[in-house]
């Protein structure tokens, strides 16, 4: 009798590994939303995992392999998907990645993003590619939304920008016209009023336009440059005096030098005018309203106060928000869009700044302005000054 006895220990551990990796394959494509494939290279079978039905409408005896698969690739984008495949089988690449549209059971085209990696054999030569089919068409139709939104967004601040803007420029150089020709006083109060009108419209126009640039577009664009914040509202408090001769405005300074730091001019000066302009309406017409400019190491702070009465508590809290009237009913219903205190707000946090108010019976009512001296290093300087307080 004779007998042979063999140790098949290691056998029965490559078994056992093979299992196991069989089974972590298994459970992986059960997991994943993903349709797993293995195809032999040089080979035309393509191994499908289980989520044909659930990403393409295929039961997995439906799907075949590679010249299957080619077919199934829309006409438009399969030269470049099967020339991107060459390349990389060709080349000895070690991934491949293609996003394409595919033809589902039902007629219909799925984008997919298919993805591949190459996988070796003992002697380092390629023998197989493993990878993953991920439907990615509701990503797709999101992006071309998101696409098609901004599209209309340029086009909307395009017709308020140049369309509706147009007219009103027709219509202000026309009264201006007649009233400097006309002999008549009626007929130069007349165009005098229709000048104003045009001149009020252009402003809820630009009002409108910044809301749209805030809310949909990513933020009000700035033009940053050397600025002086004391030339800003040296400028500002000449005309708004000029255009209120009943009404005190009075700059004051602090510190040394003349507030330079890097600033857009023209947003500052619309900063600077829609707070004085608030304090105008909103506030005493006897009293004084201070514009104060103070220098700090790194930081410039502009303070606009008026006395009146003060702004109701229950609506500190939303002040800022779009179509808020500055003052609530200190002095009745607001003349504009309840826009001037929310565009002050995106300004200056443009600018890296923050602005805040504080309203008492017995102080009146004070905003303050915060900026950093570089609005180009806001991610850095962003926040409020320690010591300083935040809210009235």
């Amino acid at each position: 009798m004779l007998g042979l006895v063999m140790d098949i220990t290691e056998r029965e551990r490559a078994q056992a590994a093979l299992r196991e990796a069989e089974e972590r394959y298994r459970l992986a494509a059960w997991a994943t939303n993903d349709l797993l494939w293995d195809w032999k290279l040089g080979g035309d079978h393509i191994h499908w995992g289980e989520a044909t039905v659930s990403v393409l409408g295929y039961q997995p005896e439906e799907m075949g392999g590679l010249s299957w698969w080619t077919e199934q690739i829309h006409s438009e984008d399969r030269e470049v998907v099967l020339r991107s495949l060459d390349h990389v089988v060709g080349s000895g690449g070690e991934s491949w990645m293609a996003e394409y549209r595919f033809r589902r059971k039902d007629g219909t085209y799925a984008h997919v993003l298919d993805r591949g990696l190459v996988a070796r054999d003992a002697r380092g030569g390629s023998s197989r590619m493993i990878g993953s089919m991920m439907d990615i068409t509701e990503r797709k139709r999101a992006v071309e939304r998101m696409q098609e939104e901004a599209q209309f967004r340029e086009r909307f601040i395009g017709i308020l920008g140049h369309d509706l803007r147009n007219p009103l420029n027709a219509i202000s150089l026309t009264a201006r016209a007649l009233r400097r020709r006309s002999p008549s006083q009626s007929h130069q109060q007349l165009a005098q009023r229709i000048e104003a009108s045009a001149a009020r419209m252009g402003n809820m126009i630009s009002d409108i336009l910044d809301l749209t640039r805030a809310r949909l577009s990513g933020g009000i664009p700035l033009n940053l440059e050397p600025t002086s914040l004391l030339a800003v509202c040296q400028q500002v408090v000449e005309e708004l005096t000029v255009a209120h001769p009943g009404r005190s405005i009075v700059l004051e300074t602090r510190g040394e030098g003349e507030g330079e730091g890097i600033w857009d001019p023209e947003r500052l000066a619309q900063v600077v005018s829609n707070l004085v302009g608030n304090a105008l309406e909103h506030g005493s017409r006897e009293e004084t309203i201070f514009v104060r400019c103070e220098t700090e190491p790194e930081w410039q702070v502009l303070e606009i106060s008026n006395q009146g009465a003060p702004i109701p508590s229950h609506q500190l809290a939303t002040l800022f928000d779009p179509f808020r009237q500055g003052g609530g009913s200190r002095s009745g219903r607001g003349s504009g869009l309840g826009l001037g205190l929310f565009i002050v707000r995106e300004l200056v946090e443009a600018h890296g700044g923050q602005v805040t108010v504080r309203s008492t019976e017995h102080e009146g009512t004070t905003f303050t302005v915060l900026l950093p001296r570089d609005a180009r290093q806001s991610g850095q300087n962003g926040g409020p000054v320690p010591g300083r307080a935040r809210t009235g």
